[in-house]
């Protein structure tokens, strides 16, 4: 971490209150905890307009497991994107359907690209793909 850097910040009474209560609620040790992390989602979901920025983020999708050929596609369509899967976990839901999350490195366009291949492949229900960090910074 660099050098810590002080600043004031006026807001509503109302919304410090709110922010106080998300603070004490979320465990945070202090506001400037709750502010800098706030700082970095915000900064990594601006991230994801740049087509040009190489992120680390995840795709995650719901799907029915009992779609024919669902699995070899998406086995598929991982090992298609080798160089920008990194890993992946699966999770049983409940009896048909269960969750993938997949974790993913590179420029945003192509991870956009890897996203809209998985969550067109039928019997995925859904799927987005979510921006956690620059590359560089993760």
């Amino acid at each position: 971490m660099g050098k810590l850097a002080r600043f004031g910040v006026s807001m509503d009474k109302s919304l410090l209150r709110a922010f106080d209560e998300f603070v004490m609620k979320r465990g945070y040790k202090n506001r400037s905890q709750a502010i800098s992390q706030l700082v970095n989602s915000c900064l990594a979901h601006s991230l994801s307009m740049d087509e040009t920025a190489t992120v680390v983020g995840l795709i995650v999708i719901v799907y029915n497991h009992e779609k024919r050929e669902l699995l070899d596609t998406l086995i598929d369509l991982q090992h298609k994107y080798l160089s920008s899967v990194i890993s992946s976990l699966h999770v049983h839901l409940d009896r048909h359907d269960c969750l993938e999350i997949i974790v993913v490195k590179g420029k945003i366009q192509k991870l956009r690209k890897i996203e809209n291949d998985i969550v067109k492949v039928k019997g995925v229900k859904q799927g987005y793909l979510q921006v956690i960090a620059e590359k560089n910074n993760a």
